[in-house]
């Protein structure tokens, strides 16, 4: 009776229908424990816990009890449960004992979280030194582990206990038992140091590190180049910089290099002047410095607010290599309140800077002044760019003004250049409700075009297949068996490059009852990964091994990292407007809609702004539970803790947690939907509030009352962060819509 009551209340609590799928999966997170703690519903473990403690009845459950406690920030309580444990069964059991590097690892973060010297005796503190001894080498996790206790040794001047650890440990630890060793007055081993040095940069230890490497034990440009930048970061360092420097000059002649470093040094010690005057006087006395050198000189004048200096910089760079460097390349163009200076500017450069410029420029222009930005936009038209962002932004403004012929050819050359990128989405449904105003130029473009894309390289045919087929205007002239033959053809390359990696032999031997333990899984594979590519360059690869392993991120309910993987990867393969390409096994996995019916349920039914929420908290964690943000935004719907507060006040639910993975997806729906109604049922506008605050939208709503379309209002938004997530977030909502209306497979 108790256990359904308890039940009820939390179900209430949350204001779920009775009906779905999704909650009888959301029931079935409620009742067990294991369950709750794979899908990150840590609050419900604890409150199962807390309420029958016989309940904990075996290794597995305790370790989960502790976990969850800790996962939630709760430390004293976590210690106290981590505590209880049986540390030498756990580590002989043969059914739990997969737990164990997980149960040391939790327990010394615990410890250092809770930062109390008086918690332990030292018989305790030795009983942990014996369990981190246990822990294999070959241990995922065991790195990690050895950088947390080194880190603490290192602070509390054990160096005695450090010795102690030579057993089963990774390179890292390694490198810390040499610096022990070196403290020690006893023999060492620098080079183990060196191989390691990048894992030192934020610890305790940074500065004794550098006093133990010298120019002399290094031969390669990037070891030297990273050196000279680990000593310019440490004041008392910076003249052994110069030596790495010296160093680096004498071996690859690059005196340029030298330079570079000594103006950096006297910046950083904050003579500015010397800094400029060094890079000036070497360009003026070396006029055939490389391009590079001249570049880099430029663009610290300009950062540097010295236009004098830049102009003659620029001047003998062109002189020399026919180079136009021109003052606002760094300085930001897009902030100038002077429309007619921005527009002069403009007219003397827009053939010879970037496409960001270009688009600096209009954004600058339709905030104050939308006649100039017209004629910012006719000069870009001339020089025949294909920048899908600078082509979107020409036909807005040609709207804004009425000229609707001129903004509909660009949309409808957008539907099929961009058709699933975020300029051919907007352009998508402009282009729709203008095409029976303008049917002979669209009857007569895609005459053309029809003719053409049996001539266009895979990717394009494919992508252009694919755009008529969600038009069902357009939909007739699709090739079906070419189409087929092409989606064979570009799966076989997808395919051919994602496994292109070797075996992770610790993940091949993956313990499968870790998939219950959704935080292990993840940090067991992250860490794994990490190891493989220790010196591999291409982060690409990281998404090739989690593609790879992608079973054991879906089995554990944590896809969210595999999604943020694959996500970025498919961007920049081929790029936003291609990844309809993809087989369709990939395309899910980077668009996946955990907890849709649940969010759906908790919106009133509202499919669309389910799935614009969707949308936002990919963009925000792409649905990873445990991702924090450096400003301090948590987990899958990135609440900020001060936001929580309110938001918990409000709702009148203190007992919400925002660590807790569906305490945290309530409150970021709760806000986001207070957001659409604070915002009149506007979604572009209330995704801007949620992320600048509403203050921030009334002020723009103020500053640019002249815009009258949410597009073009979007690109006036003058915080780029805020900017770029609502493009991001209309993207995001595109694509779900696109691959979940039509079938394009």
């Amino acid at each position: 009776m108790l256990k359904k009551l308890f039940l009820l209340t939390v179900l209430l609590s949350f204001s779920v229908c009775t009906a779905g799928e999704n909650l009888v999966s959301y029931k079935k997170v409620l009742s067990d424990p294991l369950v709750s703690y794979r899908k990150g519903h840590y609050r419900n473990v604890v409150e199962i816990f807390e309420k029958s403690p016989a309940k904990a009845d075996n290794l597995e459950l305790q370790y989960i009890w502790a976990s969850s406690y800790l996962e939630l920030r709760e430390y004293e309580k976590a210690f106290q449960k981590f505590y209880l444990i049986d540390a030498i069964e756990l580590s002989q059991s043969k059914e739990y004992n997969y737990i164990f590097p997980f149960y040391v690892r939790k327990y010394l973060h615990t410890l250092i979280a809770l930062n109390n010297p008086d918690i332990l005796t030292p018989e305790d503190e030795l009983k942990i030194l014996d369990m981190v001894v246990l822990v294999p080498k070959d241990s995922p996790i065991r790195s990690y582990m050895d950088k947390e206790l080194f880190s603490v040794l290192w602070s509390s001047k054990n160096y005695t206990a450090m010795l102690s650890l030579e057993k089963n440990l990774s390179s890292q630890g390694q490198a810390w038992v040499e610096l022990a060793k070196q403290q020690l007055g006893q023999k060492y081993n620098v080079q183990i140091i060196i191989n390691n040095q990048k894992e030192f940069i934020k610890s305790l230890a940074y500065t004794n590190i550098l006093d133990e490497l010298y120019p002399n034990n290094y031969k390669s440009k990037k070891d030297l180049d990273n050196l000279v930048e680990m000593n310019l970061r440490v004041k008392t360092h910076r003249d052994k910089a110069l030596l790495f420097a010296q160093r680096y000059e004498n071996l690859f002649r690059d005196k340029e290099y030298y330079v570079k470093v000594l103006s950096r040094k006297a910046l950083l010690d904050g003579d500015r002047g010397v800094s400029a005057t060094l890079l000036y006087d070497y360009i003026i006395k070396n006029p055939k410095a490389s391009l590079e050198f001249y570049i880099y000189t430029y663009e610290y004048m300009i950062s540097r607010k010295r236009s004098d200096l830049a102009d003659i910089v620029a001047t003998q760079a062109f002189k020399y290599y026919n180079k136009k460097f021109y003052q606002e390349a760094k300085n930001g163009i897009e902030f100038h309140k002077n429309p007619s200076y921005i527009l002069s500017w403009y007219e003397k450069n827009y053939k010879n800077i970037t496409d960001n410029q270009h688009l600096q420029v209009f954004r600058a222009l339709i905030r104050v002044d939308m006649e100039r930005a017209e004629k910012a936009v006719d000069l870009v038209k001339t020089i025949k760019t294909k920048d899908p962002q600078i082509i979107l932004m020409h036909g807005l403004i040609k709207e804004h003004f009425g000229k609707t012929e001129e903004a509909y050819k660009d949309y409808l050359r957008l539907i099929f250049q961009d058709a699933f990128g975020y300029a051919g989405i907007v352009a998508k449904n402009k282009e729709k409700i203008m095409r029976d105003e303008f049917r002979d130029h669209f009857d007569k473009v895609v005459k053309d075009l029809v003719v053409q894309i049996p001539s266009f390289e895979l990717k394009d045919r494919l992508m252009l297949y694919k755009s008529f087929l969600i038009d069902n205007e357009l939909a007739q002239y699709v090739d079906h068996r070419q189409l087929e033959k092409d989606q064979k053809a570009f799966n076989k390359i997808v395919y051919a490059d994602l496994q292109n990696v070797p075996d992770i032999p610790i993940l091949e031997n993956y313990p499968k009852a870790l998939s219950n333990l959704a935080p292990e899984t993840q940090d067991y594979v992250e860490n794994a990964v990490l190891e493989a590519m220790k010196n591999d360059t291409n982060w690409h690869n990281t998404a090739r091994y989690y593609y790879k392993y992608r079973d054991l991120f879906i089995n554990s309910d944590t896809e969210g990292y595999l999604t943020f993987r694959l996500y970025f990867y498919t961007r920049d393969q081929f790029g936003y407007t291609y990844l309809p390409n993809y087989p369709k096994e990939i395309v899910k996995l980077v668009f996946p809609k955990p907890e849709f019916d649940l969010i759906k349920e908790w919106i009133d039914n509202d499919e669309d702004l389910a799935y614009w929420m969707l949308s936002s908290f990919m963009a925000e964690s792409h649905f990873r539970k445990r991702v924090y943000s450096q400003v301090g935004a948590v987990g899958f719907a990135q609440v900020m803790p001060y936001t929580a507060k309110d938001i918990k006040r409000w709702l009148k639910k203190p007992y919400l947690l925002n660590y807790d993975f569906y305490d945290n997806m309530r409150m970021g729906i709760y806000y986001h939907k207070r957001m659409y109604d604070m915002m009149d049922d506007n979604v572009l506008l209330s995704l801007a509030a949620y992320n600048a605050g509403p203050g921030s939208v009334r002020r723009w709503l103020r500053e640019y009352a002249h815009i009258k379309d949410d597009y073009l209002f979007i690109e006036a938004i003058d915080y780029q962060e805020t900017r770029n997530y609502v493009k991001i977030i209309n993207y995001n909502h595109g694509m779900y819509r696109l691959l979940n209306d039509n079938d394009l497979y």
